[in-house]
């Protein structure tokens, strides 16, 4: 497992702590029962500070689900 998706982990259970690693790498807002605009807002906090970087507005809608801030994150870890 890369290192950006054991962060990544690691900020899902920072904000979803009733998930288990196996089940965060699945997680959708539509999935995760307490994925609501709070913790969305929450999470994109916890994924800017843990990463350094600051998420874009445009980017929020895109960003609703584990593959969408890995997919994000590697994209932004090729233009730096």
């Amino acid at each position: 497992m890369g290192a950006t998706r054991q962060r990544l982990i690691g900020c899902f259970t920072t904000v979803f702590p009733k998930l288990a690693p196996e089940q965060v790498v699945a997680a959708t807002l539509d999935s995760t029962h307490d994925w609501d605009s709070t913790r969305h807002f929450l999470l994109m906090q916890v994924v800017e500070e843990e990463f350094s970087l600051q998420i874009p507005e445009e980017m929020i809608g895109e960003m609703v689900s584990f593959a969408g801030f890995e997919d994000y994150l590697e994209r932004e870890s090729k233009v730096s």
